[in-house]
C-alpha cells in the first residue's frame, strides 16, 4: 500500500520544467507514482492543494560537519526545507572531532553517523590540505575509500607562493583517488583570486576533476567588477568543457573568526598567534599592520561572538564603537579580544554589496550553499550572535532573491537548490521530483515562504516551510519537527544506511 500520498501541489521537479499541479505518491524511501491518486489508498494523505512540492533542498557548503555527531536533528536545517548537507568544505577535514569523543579515525566517527542517524541526508569533503601542505595521495585514496566525494582547500589565507602547487597535488589527489572532485575557498585578494581560478581551471581540465568554489563574493576593499570578472572567467571555462561549480549565500555581511583580521604571517593553527601578542613591540607592529589594510573600516565588523562572559556584553557591537569606549585604536581594540577570546572571538564583516550576490546568482551555474553550521532552536551559541544564514538562507533565496529583486524565477531557484548540486557532487536519484527517485520532499507557501532571522535576533525559523520529508519519512510536518532520523550517509555519492 502507499505510504503517503501528497495530494493536489504545485509541482516543481527541480528541472526548471513549468510547474503543474497533481499527486505524488510514497512508498519507503521512493517516490513511486506521480499523477491522480484520487482512487488509490494511502496510509496518509497530506494536503497540499496551492502549496509547491518540490525536491529537497542540498546545501553545498554546511559547515555542520562535527555538529551531526552531537545535533543529528539539526533542526536549523530541517526548518529550512533543507534534505542533504555537504560538509567538510573550505578546507575542513570531516569530522572536526569538536563533540569532545576521541574517535580512533575518521571511519568510526562516520560509522556512528550511520547508527544515531541525522534528520537530513549528509555527505563530505575533506581537507586536501593540512597545515600548509598538501595531503599525501594514499591518505587521499584512504579518504575516496572512506566516501569523500573530493577534496576541500581554503586559501583565503595562502600566500600566492606556495598556492598553485597546493591547488595541482590536491587537484591531482582527487583525480588518483578516484574522488573526482576538488571544492577551493578562493583567497582574500582579487587579483591572487582570479590567478587561482584560472589555474585551477585548467588544472581541472588537464586531470578531468570537477570543481566547486565555495561561496563565491567579492569582500570590499576589492573591486567590484572582479566577481563579473570571476563569473566570465568560469564560464569560458564551462564553454570548454570543464566541470565547475559555485555557490553563494544570500546575505552582505560575512561571518569568520577574528583572528583572521591578523596578518597571515601570525595566523598559527595551533594560537601560538594570541600568545606572541603579549609581546608589545610585536603587537605594535601588528597593529599597524592591521590599521594600514583596514583603514576607516572598522565599522563595517561587528563583534558576533566570545567564548566567555567577559566580553558577552559587547557582543553586537562594532568594532570602533568598543574602540572609544576601551580608549584604544580599533586595531589594538581587536588585538586585546584576541588575546582574551582567541579562537572563540568571530565577527560579522558588512563588506558585500548585494548586487554583486544577485550577481552570482544569476550565473546558471550557482548553487546555494549556508556556509553555516546546524542550530538547535534554544541558542547553541551561548555567549553572542550566530549569523542570520543559520537559521535563513534557502528562504531568503524566495523571498529576496524570487519575489524581491526577481533576480531568479521560482522554477530556476529550485533548480539550483535541487537538480543541480545533485548532478554536481554526484548524488544519484536525489533533487528531483520523478518516479524512482528518494523522497526527499518540500512543501511550501510559494507567497509567504521568506527568512524571519536577523543580525540582532538570528536563532528564529523561517516562515511558509509545511512539511519535509526525508527519503520518505517527514522530519517536518506542520511546520513543526518530528525528531525523525531517515537521513542517508552519502558516501561517495552512494546511499548507505
Amino acid at each position: 500500500m502507499i505510504s503517503t500520498v501528497l495530494h493536489g501541489g504545485m509541482i516543481v521537479d527541480g528541472w526548471r520544467r513549468a510547474a503543474y499541479t497533481t499527486d505524488i505518491a510514497i512508498v519507503g524511501d521512493r517516490i513511486v507514482l506521480i499523477g491522480d491518486l484520487a482512487e488509490r489508498e494511502a496510509v496518509r494523505r497530506v494536503d497540499c492543494r496551492g502549496k509547491i512540492v518540490a525536491p529537497g533542498f542540498v546545501d553545498t557548503c554546511s559547515h555542520s560537519d562535527d555538529v551531526w555527531l552531537r545535533l543529528p536533528g539539526t533542526p536549523s536545517k530541517i526548518f529550512q526545507g533543507v534534505t542533504t548537507e555537504i560538509g567538510g568544505m573550505c578546507g575542513r577535514s570531516f569530522p572536526l572531532f569538536g563533540d569532545g569523543t576521541e574517535w580512533p579515525n575518521r571511519d568510526a566517527a562516520l560509522s556512528f553517523i550511520e547508527s544515531q542517524g541525522t534528520a537530513p541526508n549528509v555527505a563530505f569533503f575533506t581537507a586536501g590540505a593540512s597545515h600548509g601542505t598538501s595531503i599525501d595521495t594514499r591518505t587521499a585514496i584512504e579518504a575516496a575509500e572512506e566516501g569523500a566525494l573530493g577534496f576541500s582547500l581554503d586559501l583565503q589565507q595562502t600566500r600566492s607562493g606556495g598556492m598553485d602547487a597546493i591547488v595541482e597535488a590536491t587537484i591531482r589527489n582527487a583525480h588518483e583517488s578516484g574522488a573526482g572532485r576538488c571544492a577551493l575557498h578562493l583567497p582574500f585578494d582579487a587579483g591572487d583570486a582570479l590567478d587561482t581560478l584560472r589555474t585551477a581551471l585548467a588544472m581541472v581540465r588537464e586531470y578531468d576533476v570537477a570543481l566547486h568554489v565555495s561561496h563565491l563574493h567579492v569582500a570590499y576593499p576589492t573591486p567590484r567588477a572582479s566577481i563579473h570578472r570571476a563569473l566570465e572567467i568560469i564560464a569560458e571555462a564551462r564553454d570548454r568543457g570543464a566541470i565547475v561549480s559555485c555557490d553563494a549565500y544570500p546575505y552582505v555581511a560575512t561571518w569568520d573568526g577574528l583572528a583572521t583580521l591578523l596578518p597571515a604571517v601570525m595566523q598559527q593553527p595551533d594560537g601560538s598567534a594570541f600568545e606572541r601578542l603579549a609581546d608589545p613591540q610585536l603587537a605594535a607592529v601588528v597593529a599597524m599592520e592591521m590599521q594600514s589594510r583596514w583603514g576607516d573600516r572598522w565599522n563595517d565588523i561587528v563583534l558576533s561572538e566570545v567564548g566567555s562572559e567577559r566580553h558577552l556584553a559587547w557582543c553586537g557591537s562594532r568594532v570602533d564603537e568598543i574602540a572609544r569606549a576601551w580608549r584604544l585604536s580599533p586595531a589594538r581594540t581587536v588585538l586585546q579580544l584576541l588575546q582574551d577570546e582567541g579562537d572563540a572571538a568571530k565577527a560579522f564583516w558588512f563588506c558585500l554589496n548585494e548586487d554583486d550576490v544577485a550577481a552570482v546568482y544569476s550565473a546558471p551555474f550557482t548553487t546555494v550553499g549556508s556556509a553555516a553550521p546546524a542550530m538547535r532552536m534554544d541558542a547553541e551559541s551561548v555567549f553572542g550572535y550566530a549569523h542570520p544564514r543559520t537559521f535563513g538562507t534557502f528562504p531568503r533565496i524566495y523571498g529576496r532573491f524570487v519575489r524581491g529583486r526577481k533576480t531568479l524565477p521560482l522554477e530556476e531557484a529550485v533548480h539550483r537548490m535541487t537538480l543541480l548540486p545533485a548532478h554536481a557532487f554526484g548524488l544519484h536519484q536525489r533533487g528531483e521530483i520523478a518516479v524512482g527517485a528518494y523522497a526527499d520532499v518540500v512543501v511550501f507557501n510559494e507567497q509567504t515562504i521568506r527568512d524571519t532571522a536577523t543580525y540582532e535576533r538570528p536563532i528564529s525559523a523561517p516562515a511558509g516551510i509545511e512539511h519535509v520529508y526525508v527519503n520518505g519519512t517527514a522530519v517536518l510536518e506542520n511546520g513543526r519537527l518530528t525528531n525523525e532520523r531517515p537521513g542517508a550517509l552519502l558516501r561517495g555519492g552512494t546511499t548507505t544506511k
